[in-house]
């Protein structure tokens, strides 16, 4: 009787990442129209998961390129997620508060 294997963990860096820039896709895609408090909510989401995550992505393919399994995940994700360029970000993410929830 032969056991299979189970895939590989995927390394701690890239599962972080993929975790990050699924909250990032989450927060974006977050209705806050109208709402004053949500829209500051999803602002917030966003300020702690999206900056960041189009570079990241960018050098873990490049650190994992000979490995077909991180690869693969990594292909998986949108290689611009991100809403606004860095400085942007930064002088938004600067203004923005944390929710009663998050605390």
């Amino acid at each position: 009787m032969s056991v299979s294997a189970a895939p590989a963990a995927l390394p701690a860096d890239v599962t972080a990442l993929i975790e990050r820039h699924g909250r990032c896709v989450h927060w974006l895609g977050e209705p806050g129209e109208g709402d004053a408090e949500r829209q500051r909510d999803i602002d917030w989401g966003m300020c702690q998961s999206c900056p960041g995550t189009d570079a990241n992505l960018a050098a873990l393919k490049k650190k994992y390129r000979g490995q077909t399994s991180v690869m693969n995940a990594l292909q998986a994700l949108d290689e611009r997620v991100e809403p606004m360029g860095r400085e942007e970000a930064k002088r938004f993410c600067a203004t923005t508060r944390k929710p009663e929830w998050a605390k």
